[in-house]
């Protein structure tokens, strides 16, 4: 490439990618999760994921509700995505249909909603930053792991429907969409560094809730 060649943009989308790759591949090769995987632990430790995920989400999805009409959060709030509905479907059928006997004490699914609740209200930014770690990652591996729980717990009928999309019938072109709309943030005012580091929180918040996790279901094949 001469000097005088234009060298191509990278967009706010991989700028983030590329930022949090660490936290992403951390995350994705916890004990719990990789034990989860593998099929070494049972459908009670699904269940406890799910309570946990539904505290995260509850919260997440409240926010998003409150934000629809913003400008800058609202052009990422989808019903489409919202997994509350399946994670209660889910807990249904592991732990029946009273919803006291799907709470569980988590510290870390507590503080993770907590700081959903007290940082995104008044700041877009950090909304979509949490909007985005945890919706796309469901829409990318979150679907292969669903798959692989579905086949080594048998859960085909039931107990994995938090890892499907029934009204995003294509989620690569969904995910080009969002990908497009993450990439127009910083002319929108976004702070790029300031969303980097709620990125990077929202990972943080969960590899901490699925070290609790570790600790309670990996004590018996340590």
């Amino acid at each position: 490439m001469s000097v005088t060649e234009a060298r191509p943009e990278v967009g706010f989308a991989a700028l983030i990618r590329s930022a949090t790759t660490g936290d992403h591949d951390r995350n994705e090769s916890a004990g719990f999760m990789s034990a989860l995987m593998a099929g070494d632990l049972d459908t009670d430790a699904v269940a406890a994921l799910s309570a946990r995920l539904l505290m995260v989400y509850s919260a997440l999805e409240s926010v998003g509700e409150a934000l629809t009409l913003d400008g800058v959060a609202g052009e990422f709030v989808d019903p489409a995505l919202y997994r509350v509905p399946a994670l209660k479907d889910d807990l249904t059928t592991f732990r029946g249909d009273d919803p006291s006997a799907w709470v569980e004490e988590s510290p870390a699914a507590r503080a993770y909603a907590d700081h959903l609740r007290t940082a995104c209200p008044g700041d877009p930014g950090a909304f979509v930053a949490h909007h985005y770690t945890r919706y796309l990652g469901d829409l990318s591996g979150g679907r292969a792991i669903g798959a692989i729980l579905r086949r080594t717990y048998g859960l085909e009928q039931a107990g994995a429907t938090f890892y499907e999309f029934a009204q995003i019938p294509d989620p690569v072109a969904y995910k080009r969409d969002y990908r497009d709309r993450l990439d127009a943030l910083p002319s929108k005012g976004i702070d790029q560094a300031a969303f980097i580091a709620q990125v990077h929180q929202a990972y943080a918040m969960n590899e901490a809730m699925i070290g609790e996790l570790g600790a309670r279901f990996l004590k018996s094949t340590a």
